[in-house]
């Protein structure tokens, strides 16, 4: 079954009073398959000061508006966004109530780089409504020399309201910085040219001019007819974001092939998902993070070799890879994030390090061609539908020092029939062994006595008819 993540909500730009932390972007996505709801939250900081925590709370409504639960909050720590940078939108909030259609989310505390505070009083955001220039400048000709004596992003009417400043290319800034983060234009600046005097002696200004910009525009013509075949390739190549050493996104999502350069540092949040004919891509060693959902339904991705610094496989990183068969994860990850691998279906092994501390929820899910799997040695818990639908698989050794198998961990597992347990485990969650063929027989072998075994909540277990202790045979 393939595994879809759809759109539930989008929501736009809010902003509190005295407060220099902005929500710009609001999306709310559910997967289908798992009924796991999860929300994505662009915040901007249009403030002086460094920021470096945002403490923030969630309210969510059921599709006819009901507000579910309690209120969850949330906290994002260890930030050092700078006046006009962004963050949140590459931390995936998962909710607790599957339900779940809509959100508001409010800001309740902002922490500063010098250890001040702003705490939020308002209990409710306020949203600045922008209004286009062109009903301000219905004249054409002066709208556009509007333009060009400041800058193209012109588009709105530029205004104060609270705590705020609308900018003419749309961006909402705190009135006390003196210029927009966006286009680095000031207020004064953009108000001062509005009136139609003084639009009209600019115009005069500008006529003198135009002859030059005639012969110019055809020099420049000329350039880039002998330069067009030039530029057709560039954009029809692989058109890779970086910034500050940052893989920000993939523009062509068609290409086949790409290489990293050396020296970029991370591949950001959902920098390649969606592009379904990538086959090959070269990352080097520099790259110490890979996002979320960072190849995503990359479906013809046929192997990868992730750096030796890079310390966790995050949720979703390679969810829907189904071409993939051949993954290399080096020594020095701890942990595989919620859905990482899920759905990729052609992966018959892969070998996780002893460095690995945490495998979680559904990490190889619908991996239907996984015949074999060693689980580290530090690993405690296998979580929640870890293994689920891997029905390839025909026995599996849990490790000792395991106390936990989630639920539905093996569920659908339909060839497993051997499945060694260790003594440690106190808690098998609810049809962790569940779902198996009309003539299956699963054996567990459990390391430790009958007594010990019996223990355990057996109503969690279906599908097992022996199970061996160290001191005699269950029949079931």
């Amino acid at each position: 079954m393939e595994r879809k993540i759809i759109q539930l909500f989008n929501d736009g730009s809010k902003v509190y009073k005295n407060c220099p932390v902005i929500i710009e972007k609001i999306v709310l996505q559910k997967d289908e398959l798992s009924n796991k709801v999860f929300a994505q939250i662009k915040y901007r900081n249009v403030g002086n000061k460094i920021v470096t925590g945002c403490n923030v709370s969630l309210h969510v409504f059921s599709k006819d508006g009901i507000e579910l639960g309690s209120i969850e909050s949330f906290l994002y720590s260890d930030l050092n966004a700078k006046y006009g940078d962004t963050f949140g939108s590459m931390t995936p909030v998962f909710l607790h109530d599957e339900r779940t259609n809509s959100i508001s989310v409010s800001i309740d505390k902002v922490i500063f780089e010098d250890m001040t505070e702003c705490i939020i009083q308002e209990t409710s955001p306020m949203t600045i409504k922008k209004e286009s220039l062109s009903t301000l400048i219905t004249d054409k000709d002066l709208l556009n020399l509007y333009k060009e004596n400041h800058n193209q992003k012109c588009e709105y009417i530029p205004k104060k309201e609270e705590d705020f400043i609308c900018c003419s290319c749309g961006s909402i800034y705190y009135s006390e910085s003196a210029k927009c983060y966006n286009c680095g234009a000031s207020f004064d600046e953009l108000t001062k040219d509005l009136d139609f005097e003084t639009l009209k002696n600019l115009n005069k200004r500008i006529k003198k001019k135009k002859s030059f910009k005639r012969i110019f525009l055809i020099c420049c013509l000329a350039v880039l007819i002998a330069f067009s075949f030039l530029f057709i390739k560039i954009m029809n190549g692989p058109r890779l974001v970086i910034k500050d050493g940052v893989v920000i996104e993939m523009k062509n999502k068609d290409v086949t092939e790409v290489t990293i350069p050396n020296g970029v540092k991370e591949i950001g949040f959902s920098a390649f998902a969606d592009c379904i004919n990538l086959s090959s891509i070269t990352i080097p060693d520099s790259i110490t993070k890979i996002g979320s959902l960072a190849f995503r339904n990359c479906e013809n991705l046929k192997s990868i070799t992730i750096p030796n610094g890079v310390k966790e496989i995050e949720d979703f990183t390679f969810n829907g890879c189904r071409s993939l068969t051949n993954v290399t994860i080096p020594d020095g990850v701890t942990k595989i994030g919620e859905y990482a691998f899920d759905g990729c279906y052609n992966i018959t092994s892969i070998t996780i390090p002893d460095s690995v501390t945490e495998i979680g929820n559904f990490a190889f899910g619908y991996c239907e061609s996984l015949t074999s799997i060693t689980i580290p040695p530090k690993v405690e818990v296998i979580a929640v539908g870890t293994f689920e639908d891997c029905n390839s698989l025909t026995s599996i050794i849990i490790p000792d020092g395991v106390i936990e198998i989630g639920g539905s961990a093996f569920h659908g597992c339909d060839n497993l029939t051997s499945v060694i347990i260790p003594s440690s485990v106190t808690k098998i969650g609810i049809d962790a062994f569940a779902d198996f063929g009309s003539n299956y027989h699963l054996k567990i072998t459990y390391k430790g006595t009958k007594k010990q075994f019996k223990k355990i909540d057996l109503s969690l277990l279906s599908g097992i008819t022996i199970v061996k202790c160290t001191d005699g045979t269950i029949n079931y």
